[in-house]
């Protein structure tokens, strides 16, 4: 097997790895110019009519490199209309913008980066966008994780999917991606501040790596499979997690679970109802409170403290914050998807006679399981979310309005989607796409909010 034929292969089988079926599918690329970003676009273009999706690309420009980011944007320009590939270019004064919120250049960038993608994805309808992190580039994030004194879950790296965005090249090196646009005969541009070892990850690129290769010229390979390994403890955690934080209504006694297991269940019920990060100082604190009878208080980012006694955990929010209500992919059975106050149960078998009880704050549907396309997830409403319901396209933020849904309580119903958009929504109904009572099997979705629901 000939060079070009393996990558393309290998690429394939990422793509149909991470989404399953791409007919009919708009992927773009988020296109730098650089060696990474080219071959991805290139082998995306190449299997682009084999699997029947479509390409489109997006260029940022930072204006951190003067001439040079002006002849990177030239070069994508020239590159995309060559290979007939719709590309969106974005202008973003990035030095003004990191001066004017105090972030550094490279957090700044970044969040521009993402930010765009998102807006890009809307206004073409994008399924996925397609980011050329590599194995060398997950390996560099690994070690850097490591310095940094980052966890377990640190030593994951960089992850394949991540809601809209995906990296199909991820398990290739850098060597196997110059190797595959030598022989296609690509041309690329080079970034010249990656030679500039004041960043953390070009210091990490350009020195430690290939010092460590001295020790052991595999470095790359050993800090994947560690990254691989460590994806997979993360994944057996959760699922010994599950059923123990799906009792968290109960009060679950957290000084019986084990240190691996007690720290992962904090940081988990923590996550649940607040965005903000909790560091290893915070997490070890409060497991030597679980030790204790009495009751104990440890204070936590964003104001909130964690109440412990006789090993049970609680946090309360000293400025009244609500629960967040966490995106994630629902699993079959019970899913608590805002701390306490929200749980979603998820089964498969015969329809059901519906439930909605709106006074009491639980709502069930039965949904035609064959036509859910991918994972049934679920999330936050966001600005302008409709969707379909009895032949009519509702907005949800009226709907909710209209059905006098308390405002207390609406950052708090889940939307739960599925690759192709919005399936249920509480107060409002089920998207005519997957409502049907003829299918063979059918998702059975029961959504409880707690009683107190509204008086946080």
């Amino acid at each position: 097997m000939d060079i070009v034929h393996e990558f393309e292969n290998d690429v394939q089988n990422s793509l149909l790895t991470l989404c399953d079926d791409l007919r009919n599918k708009n992927l773009s690329v988020a296109l730098s110019g650089g060696a990474d970003s080219v071959c991805l676009l290139t082998v995306l273009r190449a299997l682009s009519k084999k699997l029947k999706f479509k390409v489109f690309a997006i260029h940022v420009n930072h204006m951190i490199r003067g001439e040079e980011a002006d002849r990177d944007e030239a070069f994508c320009v020239a590159l995309c209309k060559r290979k007939r590939v719709k590309l969106d270019v974005v202008h973003k004064d990035v030095p003004l913008m990191a001066k004017e919120k105090g972030e550094s250049l490279e957090l700044c960038a970044r969040n521009v980066r993402y930010n765009s993608f998102e807006a890009h994805r809307i206004e073409n309808q994008i399924d996925f966008v397609c980011t050329a992190h590599n194995a060398n580039d997950n390996a560099e994030t690994v070690l850097y994780n490591v310095i940094r004194g980052a966890g377990s879950d640190g030593l994951r790296g960089i992850p394949q999917k991540r809601g809209c965005i995906i990296r199909p090249i991820l398990k290739k090196t850098r060597e196997e991606i110059l190797a595959y646009l030598s022989a296609v005969g690509e041309d690329y541009v080079t970034d010249s501040t990656n030679n500039e070892n004041d960043y953390s990850r070009n210091y990490i690129r350009n020195v430690m790596l290939p010092a460590a290769k001295h020790i052991n010229p595999g470095v790359i390979e050993s800090l994947n499979r560690l990254s691989s390994a460590a994806e997979e403890d993360r994944t057996f955690f959760e699922e010994a997690l599950r059923p123990i934080l799906n009792k968290y209504n109960s009060r679950v006694d957290l000084k019986k679970l084990s240190p691996a297991l007690q720290k992962r269940a904090i940081k988990s019920l923590f996550a649940r109802q607040y965005s903000a990060q909790l560091e290893s100082a915070h997490i070890n604190a409060i497991c030597r409170n679980l030790r204790y009878d009495a009751e104990k208080c440890v204070s936590l980012p964003d104001n909130v403290n964690a109440v412990t006694c006789n090993g049970t955990l609680s946090f309360y929010d000293a400025n009244g914050r609500k629960p967040k209500l966490v995106e994630t992919v629902l699993r079959e059975g019970e899913n608590y998807v805002a701390g306490i106050f929200v749980r979603i149960e998820v089964s498969y078998g015969p329809f059901r006679p519906e439930v909605n009880l709106p006074d009491r704050y639980m709502f069930s549907v039965s949904l035609d399981k064959e036509k859910i396309k991918g994972n049934l997830c679920v999330r936050q409403r966001r600005t302008g979310d409709s969707f379909v319901v009895r032949k009519i396209n509702r907005n949800i933020k009226k709907c909710f309005i209209n059905n006098k849904v308390p405002a207390s309580v609406r950052d708090k119903v889940p939307i739960i989607y599925d690759d192709e958009g919005i399936v249920f929504v509480p107060f409002i109904g089920a998207a005519d796409r997957v409502y049907s009572k003829k299918g063979k099997e059918a998702c059975n979705i029961t959504v409880v909010f707690n009683e107190r629901v509204g008086q946080r």
